[in-house]
């Protein structure tokens, strides 16, 4: 069966007839690989990811806000999302109102790794979770280990992702080591992002409601607010009352700056990898191993307080870009971020040495 381009809702039933075969099952639902079921514009297998009842009752009109971001891009930024993230590309409706699910990109299998178990001789094959990038390699037992090149190539890929979707005025939100995996087809490492259905617009809430950070990958203004909110209960506050309420929110708000500081720890902990590495904040070590053009941009990007970082991903995103692309035409490193008509990116410039600075 095939679904139009034009339709961006599939009913539930029709689901149901396409031999739905059960991949996995996390907090929020149950994620299923499709085999009778195809979309006009979706060269790809499909996963059917059902909600389960704890998500609650969403919009179906809602959640078609988020598929038809993808379905208006032009066709080679729609390739680009399809390559980065799983998208949602349909709603699945049950009563046509609320939603059932979504429809998405199976994930291909060179995200995938045989990870060892403990009986000798076993194993299973596992989403390659950027969770193992951040492992030592005596640590690794079956995930590939990636050398500097391809971890750079990595959050190049990462980078471009985030990029993307601030472009459409969006927050990924609960960016972490747990929604990114990652292929190392034919030596070139890349990320893909996962869970893309929680989008939200910047300083709002997701579709899901609350979206708290990820534990490690709280910013500091979060932690703040988390701090302000306890000492204000443990002194006899009600929940209810508006201060502890206004910290609540400040705990658990999603920026395009929050976004920029969890990518920032992303490339520490990608970087500076090993035991311990999935809570570490100390960017000295990754910073060494970085490429000195984007130092500054990095700690900038860490800073605690939220305006002092990138205003969004892009920056990143055409630092990174940039550079392999010079690297791919020259075969060698560039020394340049991007090219010359974009060495303005926000708050920041770059030097002739290629390096990044916050404009004065």
């Amino acid at each position: 069966m095939v679904v139009s381009k034009s339709d961006l809702t599939v009913p539930l039933d029709l689901v149901r007839r396409a031999d739905p075969q059960k991949l996995a099952s996390g907090s929020y639902g149950v994620v299923y690989s499709l085999s009778g079921i195809k979309i006009d514009d979706c060269a790809f297998p499909l996963a059917f990811k059902r909600y389960k009842p704890n998500v609650g009752r969403i919009s179906a009109v809602a959640m078609e806000s988020i598929v038809r971001v993808r379905s208006e891009l032009t066709e080679s930024r729609r390739a680009s999302l399809d390559t980065l993230a799983t998208w949602p590309v349909r709603v699945v409706t049950s009563d046509g109102s609320f939603i059932a699910g979504i429809l998405m990109r199976l994930i291909p299998q060179d995200y995938f790794c045989e990870l060892n178990l403990y009986e000798p001789g076993s194993s299973q094959r596992v989403l390659n979770g950027a969770q193992y990038l951040a492992q030592a390699e005596s640590d690794l037992d079956g995930p590939p280990y990636l050398s500097l090149s391809q971890r750079m190539e990595f959050l190049t890929s990462l980078a471009r992702s985030l990029s993307l979707i601030h472009q459409q005025k969006l927050v990924y939100g609960d960016l972490s080591l747990l929604n990114v995996v990652c292929s190392v087809g034919r030596g070139k490492a890349n990320a893909m992002l996962v869970d893309c259905d929680s989008v939200m617009k910047s300083g709002t809430t997701s579709l899901f409601g609350r979206q708290p950070h990820s534990p490690g990958f709280e910013p500091p203004e979060a932690v703040e607010a988390g701090k302000r909110m306890r000492q204000l209960l443990r002194s006899g506050a009600s929940k209810s009352s508006p201060e502890v309420r206004r910290y609540d929110t400040d705990w658990a708000t999603q920026t395009y700056r929050t976004d920029v500081y969890k990518f920032a720890l992303m490339v520490l902990r990608v970087l500076d990898h090993g035991r311990g590495s999935s809570l570490n904040r100390n960017p000295t070590r990754a910073a060494e191993r970085l490429p000195k053009e984007f130092r500054d941009l990095f700690l900038s990007s860490l800073s605690p307080n939220p305006e002092e970082r990138p205003k969004d991903m892009r920056v990143w995103g055409r630092a990174l870009t940039g550079r392999s692309a010079a690297s791919s035409t020259t075969g060698r490193a560039s020394t340049l971020g991007v090219a010359p008509a974009q060495r303005r990116s926000g708050n920041f410039r770059q030097r002739s040495d290629g390096s990044w600075v916050r404009s004065s």
